[in-house]
């Protein structure tokens, strides 16, 4: 994708030298003549059972290259040194799921055997998820004492006890024993939290219920565009502002200060006076009541979007649909409601509605806006949520169908969030985003309005199946997880 930031091709590009085959030493005795000691944290959380069987035999003639560290399966894999990701190993080698890290003198250290198993089982059956940390792919930065893996016993360990092999390599990819330093090695009880990635916010710092976001301009003093988030379930009602430069400029709470249902958001210039309002709604557990607000945390206005006892969580977007200078408030439910799209002024009058899907569809509904342009009408977007399937649909102001079709497998049944702008700057007409709600691969995929595929990208480890949402605006791409058991990260793909 045109303008794709650099660390964002960097970090896609070194993750796929995941097939990386490890160096091997020739002979027993080349193994066992390099002691040097490095500074390093022991790579097992807590600690492990070893000894020195560096250079010990193997089979074909080989010389143990490592040590072998024994501790439980799903005990915690740290970060010796501080550096970045050399390779992740996925599919799993023959010695199994496999990290490779670099410090800043270039010596590499590789984990063998990390684990494939379900929790408590030796299923084989565990997944990249259970064997990789988040957030640990090709080029990612790394320092000593942050979750990598977990103990476990992949690919030709399966008939050992659980178990690391640890090695150090010199900067020629020469053997070193890893004994001496692993001896002198800092033990730690406590995991150091991931570093911020370059193109990274963590708007909630550790908390793992994902975030939703939006972008537009609410600052009238900075003509670029505002990132704003919101938590997810779980989360507090928090409203952050972020500038280009991901500082924080603002923030203030939407609802009372013990809702915990997360919210969603948009915004959108709805009194006409050329500046943009912050709206968001609850999620699921709360009464439908949207909420518009300035910049500065005032509230503005609000409505009910449904029947109060409807509790199911509503999903916002906002758009001049009439073009007569104010923004209409659209509204769809989330799941357990019917797929009931409404359009509203900032009064709370509804000006329309219409059902996106079969009206039997109980599964919610996320919906986006955009005005007319000089080629296209004013248009509302939708995707059907968990249950159904990639099933996008675009509509006129006045709910008639004008293009549908599939994003991805039509055999997804996870759901998608779906965004709507004129992102890239060589066309006048908007383009719709979309990624998985739910169950997905964290992957953007951007259409023309008649379901033409543009592009994708990819953002996150691909492996790492969850939840994600997007925001978008004139050259401006943003994803963030929103569930998976991973922080709530929002990162830029496009700047």
């Amino acid at each position: 994708m045109v303008g794709v930031s650099v660390l964002s091709f960097f970090l896609t590009a070194a993750f796929f030298v995941t097939t990386l085959v490890l160096p091997r030493a020739s002979q027993g005795a080349n193994v066992t003549a390099q002691s040097r000691i490095r500074s390093i944290t022991f790579p097992v959380l807590g600690g492990a059972t070893f000894r020195d069987d560096f250079g010990d035999p193997r089979s074909g003639g080989r010389a143990h290259e490592g040590n072998d560290l024994f501790a439980p399966k799903h005990y915690s894999l740290v970060a010796a040194v501080d550096g970045f990701v050399q390779y992740v190993v996925y599919p799993p080698a023959s010695y199994g799921y496999s990290i490779g890290l670099v410090d800043a003198d270039g010596h590499r250290y590789h984990y063998l055997h990390i684990n494939n198993d379900s929790l408590g089982t030796d299923d084989g059956s565990g997944g990249p998820k259970l064997a990789y940390a988040p957030g640990i792919t090709g080029g990612a930065p790394v320092v000593k004492g942050q979750l990598i893996g977990w103990v476990g016993d992949s690919g030709n360990a399966e008939r050992t006890s659980p178990h690391l092999h640890f090695e150090i390599r010199n900067r020629d990819g020469d053997p070193i024993n890893p004994y001496p330093s692993l001896v002198r090695a800092a033990r730690i009880s406590r995991i150091t939290p991931t570093p911020v990635l370059p193109n990274e916010i963590l708007p909630y710092g550790g908390f793992q219920g994902g975030a939703r976001i939006t972008l537009g301009n609410v600052d009238t003093n900075d003509p670029t565009d505002e990132l704003i988030t919101v938590s997810g379930p779980g989360g507090g009602p928090i409203v952050r502002v972020y500038n280009i430069d991901r500082r924080l400029i603002a923030q203030f709470r939407a609802y009372a200060s013990t809702m915990r249902a997360g919210m969603d958001v948009a915004i959108g210039d709805t009194d006409g006076d050329g500046t943009d309002e912050i709206i968001v709604a609850p999620d699921r557990g709360q009464p439908p009541e949207v909420r518009i607000f300035s910049v500065t945390g005032t509230l503005l206005g609000s409505f009910n979007a449904y029947a109060t006892s409807f509790k199911g969580g509503v999903r916002v977007a906002a758009a001049d649909l009439d073009a007569d200078g104010r923004d209409e408030i659209i509204t769809a439910p989330g799941a357990g409601g019917g797929p009931h799209v409404k359009v509203f002024n900032a009064a709370g009058q509804r000006l329309t509605q219409f059902f996106a899907y079969n009206p039997g569809f109980r599964g919610g509904v996320d919906v986006a806006a955009f005005p007319a342009t000089a080629t296209t009408p004013a248009v509302i977007v939708t995707t059907a949520g968990r249950g159904g399937g990639p099933h996008v649909r675009v509509f006129t102001s006045d709910g008639t169908r004008v293009a549908q079709f599939f994003s991805g497998s039509e055999r997804f049944r996870g759901g998608l969030r779906v965004a709507i702008a004129d992102l890239l700057t060589d066309t006048t007409d908007p383009e719709i985003i979309t990624v998985a709600e739910t169950n997905g691969q964290p992957v953007v995929r951007v259409y023309g309005l008649n379901g033409t595929p543009i592009t994708t990208d990819r953002e996150f480890e691909f492996w790492w199946t969850g939840g994600y949402d997007v925001a978008a605006s004139n050259g401006a791409l943003w994803m963030s997880s929103t569930e998976g058991g991973r922080r709530a990260s929002v990162r830029s793909l496009i700047e």
